[in-house]
């Protein structure tokens, strides 16, 4: 009977979680792209469509650069030579894009850099794909390892630094949007839970 009441609970609790995650969805979907706070200081850094749904611009022009070099990777063929060459300036565009050198560039410059990144390692993906299967594997675990390198070089506890606006007991400008979409989800979450029960209890 105990273990038949463990099952059952946790089954429920894999519901809720279910639920809770399409309520996420639901309220807080517009933010779920966007990495950094949508104030002043970093306006430049997220894209906003139709003023509904936001986007980090930096990945934005990586998943855009991707898309369009898996569209040239599966529709062209290429010769050994510029497979070669690819390769070296897939090589290059990942250098560069070491956030301590990344962070460094312009706005439009590290628009070209994401947008390059995404279309040359897509495109070598795909050429590699067609090749050689061990090349490929090779080289998707490569940019798998230079990803979770160059996230440790990122400092995410630093956007914040020195805000004015820091420290106050309210949600600043950046994260006003955010906070309200989250109090929105919460309150309608437990009032689905609170039906819920008195429904069950009925």
């Amino acid at each position: 009977m105990k273990m038949f009441l463990i099952k059952r609970l946790s089954f429920y609790n894999i519901k809720l979680s279910i639920l809770y995650r399409l309520y996420y969805i639901k309220y807080y979907y517009p933010f779920m792209f966007v990495h950094k706070p949508l104030c002043e200081k970093y306006v430049k850094d997220s894209i906003s469509l139709l003023g509904i749904i936001y986007f980090c611009r930096s990945c934005f022009f990586l998943y855009l650069g991707a898309l369009l070099g898996f569209a040239i990777g599966f529709g062209v063929r290429l010769s050994s030579t510029i497979l070669f060459a690819l390769a070296i300036c897939t090589i290059f565009v990942v250098i560069i894009s070491y956030p301590p050198i990344y962070k460094y560039n312009s706005r439009l410059m590290r628009d070209i850099v994401r947008f390059l990144a995404g279309l040359l390692c897509a495109c070598l993906t795909i050429y590699l794909f067609r090749v050689n299967l061990f090349f490929c594997a090779f080289e998707v675990l490569f940019l798998i390892c230079i990803k979770k390198l160059y996230n440790k070089k990122r400092n995410p506890d630093k956007i914040c630094a020195g805000c004015k606006e820091l420290g106050k007991n309210k949600a600043c400008s950046g994260y006003r949007k955010q906070t309200d979409a989250l109090l929105e989800l919460e309150e309608n979450f437990s009032k689905h839970l609170t039906i819920r029960k008195e429904l069950l209890d009925d």
